[in-house]
């Protein structure tokens, strides 16, 4: 399952099949199951096929709420040259030598939106198998279902579970031991998968004081089933799992309460955050030894926000957010006007205000103090207005950030003749 940047350059140049439209990870995943090897045959077509259209089909319907399905065909053995590897410069050939083989015995692949190509291991092949983009999974030597589901999620365009244990530690790749993404052992795709793939729609987020209720992440609900907080640095996705379907097998360390998986901030062009690449479980968040903030335990980040975990009550918690963010963002720079305005409207340019606590949420435009617009912060910072009349104005734009702090204005004094 290893994936290495040379490797996901040459899974993104594959050349595959003139497949059928994309199905957008919902409805039926029409997949062409295509086996082919040099001799071994480690397990039978049928053994494949209850695999993947029985076993992770279950998974796959499970995971998506019944928004997605998998369905299709499963070759036989078919003949093909021997692979001593299963590395990026040899997976090209890998893929064409398996769809040559089964355009040969007569199968038609554009029929299909997916493509399992299933090889035996190759002695230097140190990988069970990986998704390529979102049409293809090649699995070597094993049809083992965890593999089918992990890989399969990378067809739905999913990464890796990572996690980390301790304040200090850096984030390990598999080390989500929960999750389909990281460890074979795990259970469903967690709350920020779903919504990557499509099938989880209902995700509030929290930008103020007040209590949220997580409804569990196993079954359909028209609750909300995770809740994003999003700060200067860090972006947090919290879900709840209860002891259901695929996870009614997980660890008691995560049951209970919430969990929490983080990602780089969107407003965190610095690279400032330490949960790179994302998709980082923050294993035992409160020191209590679980992996989950359980109900009267308390968690955050510094400067920033505050969650209380109320209670667990039937298939739900509810937890209390506030922000502690008590400082200003910095002074953002005003570019124009500047000097002597003669036009009929004045062109006001700012500059990105600093802010490392809960991050920026809106800019508000004053000229001569009064409230001309307030934008978000993620809109182009710049605002079109009327020239006043002749004379002496100031334009002020001061930065607010989520927690309602105000930054002192930066100002420009114009003259308009």
């Amino acid at each position: 399952m290893k994936r290495g940047l040379s490797l996901l350059a040459a899974l993104a140049a594959l050349a595959l099949p003139g497949a059928a439209s994309s199905d957008l990870n919902t409805g039926p995943q029409t997949i062409l199951a295509i086996l082919v090897t040099w001799g071994p045959q480690p397990y039978s077509p049928n053994d494949l096929r209850r695999q993947l259209f029985t076993d992770a089909d279950t998974f796959v319907r499970h995971s998506s709420f019944g928004q997605a399905w998998l369905s299709g065909d499963v070759t036989p053995w078919l003949a093909i040259k021997e692979f001593d590897d299963c590395d990026a410069v040899t997976l090209s050939d890998m893929n064409l030598s398996a769809q040559n083989a089964a355009k040969a015995a007569g199968w038609d692949l554009t029929k299909y939106s997916r493509y399992v190509f299933a090889f035996p291991a190759p002695r230097a092949c140190d990988k069970l198998g990986f998704g390529a983009g979102n049409t293809a999974v090649f699995l070597f030597g094993t049809p083992l279902t965890r593999t089918i589901e992990h890989e399969l999620g990378h067809t739905f365009g999913l990464n890796h579970a990572w996690a980390l244990a301790c304040a200090t530690c850096r984030p390990v790749e598999y080390a989500d031991p929960y999750d389909a993404m990281g460890g074979l052992s795990g259970g469903q795709y967690n709350g920020l998968e779903k919504a990557l793939a499509g099938w989880l729609k209902n995700v509030p987020t929290a930008t103020s004081n007040g209590d949220y209720a997580i409804e569990q992440l196993e079954q359909p609900s028209p609750q909300p089933q995770a809740l994003v907080i999003e700060t200067a640095r860090n972006e947090y996705w919290l879900d709840h799992r209860e002891p259901l379907l695929e996870d009614a097998a997980l660890s008691n360390a995560i049951m209970g309460g919430v969990e929490v998986h983080a990602n780089p901030s969107p407003d965190d062009t610095l690279g400032a955050s330490r949960y790179q690449p994302g998709n980082v479980l923050i294993r035992n968040p409160t020191g209590s030894g679980a992996d989950a903030i359980r109900p009267g335990q308390s968690w955050g980040e510094r400067g920033a926000f505050s969650l209380t975990v109320v209670d667990h009550v039937g298939t739900h918690v509810d937890v209390r957010f506030r922000w502690t963010d008590t400082t200003r963002p910095g002074r953002p720079p005003v570019y124009s006007p500047a000097g002597v305005v003669r036009s009929r409207k004045i062109d006001i340019e700012w500059g990105r205000a600093t802010e490392t606590g809960s991050g920026l949420a809106s800019y508000a435009v004053l000229l001569d103090g009064k409230l001309r617009k307030t934008l978000p912060a993620d809109a182009p910072r710049q605002l079109l207005v009327p020239t006043p009349r002749r004379g002496a104005h100031v334009v002020a734009v001061v930065a607010v950030d989520r927690a309602g702090n105000r930054s002192r204005p930066g100002l420009s004094r114009i003259s308009v003749r």
